[in-house]
């Protein structure tokens, strides 16, 4: 509880942190700056624009103040972003960002705040990579403001991981898988339940994903096997041998493996297996996914003939079910 109102506390002095440095900027402003903030704050983003533009252009205060500019930079981002100029706003708040690095401490509230206005910026225009390093750095800072395991850096962290998958950042998915599999262990410790067991196999099941898409195959094996080893604490041994969903896909993701590998006599005992449990729970439709991909992974690697006994099992399961 106390490690909680910790947290919370330092939350509630990191948002008022935003507020001061803002107003200790503002009080500093000349005319131009002050007018931009008034017609933002008015959603006048045309005209916050064009008096931004006049205090970078003629106040010549900006040129020698570098934390003063870095504020009028970045406001002139937010505003041509409202504006829908994502490439001009990704440049100024870029600038921003830089001029602020150089000034203030990694893990000052105004280098945070730019990161997230970037972050935004970023996947609007495309820049995913830069929009991933931007979430890095936020999560650095929150994780040294408030701890690896507060509520307010993890979420971070999980937005992080999102968003490289959504955008195919398969390296960088990886190193923040990592960094979360680390602060789940960490979190909880040598007697974690089973499911919290449960959750590190499924962060480990996105990490070996992570490598089968940069083509690591003996690491992503490595996290396969990790996975089934922590299912098997979850279910118990009895229930591990006799068959279970929860390890159907990643003994089928093996057998893959071993397609790629062209040891075809291992790959159908891996794939045999998962088959019989996801029928045996009765998902006949799933069974057929799975035969599908070992079929189509044999003909790509160029072993036509390994598939045809999954096509023959494809065959007999539409027969006795129905299944498509």
């Amino acid at each position: 509880m106390t490690a909680h109102r910790i947290n919370l506390a330092l939350m509630i002095v990191l948002a008022l942190s935003f507020q001061g440095s803002l107003y200790s900027v503002a009080i500093a402003l000349n005319n131009a700056e002050s007018d931009g903030l008034w017609a933002f704050r008015k959603h006048n983003y045309k005209a916050a624009k064009e008096s931004f533009d006049a205090a970078l252009n003629h106040d010549v205060d900006l040129s020698k103040n570098q934390e003063r500019r870095a504020f009028v930079l970045y406001q002139l981002g937010l505003t041509e972003a409202k504006l829908g100029a994502n490439s001009q706003a990704e440049q100024h708040l870029l600038q921003s960002l830089a001029l602020r690095e150089k000034v203030l401490r990694p893990t000052h509230p105004d280098i945070v705040q730019t990161c997230r206005a970037l972050e935004s910026t970023c996947e609007q225009s495309g820049n995913y990579k830069t929009g991933a390093d931007c979430y890095r750095k936020e999560f650095d800072a929150l994780r040294t403001l408030f701890g690896a395991d507060s509520q307010i850096a993890l979420d971070c962290l999980e937005n992080l991981t999102q968003y490289c998958q959504k955008h195919s950042l398969w390296e960088q998915w990886g190193e923040s898988l990592k960094l979360k599999l680390a602060l789940q262990e960490m979190r909880w410790g040598n007697d974690p339940t089973k499911e919290q067991l449960f959750q590190m196999s499924v962060t480990r099941e996105l990490l070996a994903d992570s490598y089968k898409a940069t083509g690591n195959l003996a690491e992503q094996e490595n996290q396969l096997r990790a996975v089934l080893k922590l299912r098997q604490s979850v279910l118990g041994s009895d229930r591990f041998e006799g068959g279970d969903g929860i390890i159907a896909a990643p003994l089928l993701n093996l057998g893959i493996i071993r397609i790629k590998q062209h040891k075809l006599s291992d790959a159908e005992t891996f794939i045999r297996r998962s088959v019989e449990m996801v029928v045996k729970l009765g998902d006949p439709n799933r069974a057929t996914v799975y035969l599908n991909e070992a079929a189509q992974n044999c003909v790509a690697s160029g072993q036509a003939a390994g598939a045809e006994p999954y096509l023959k099992q494809l065959d007999a399961l539409k027969g006795k079910s129905g299944a498509k």
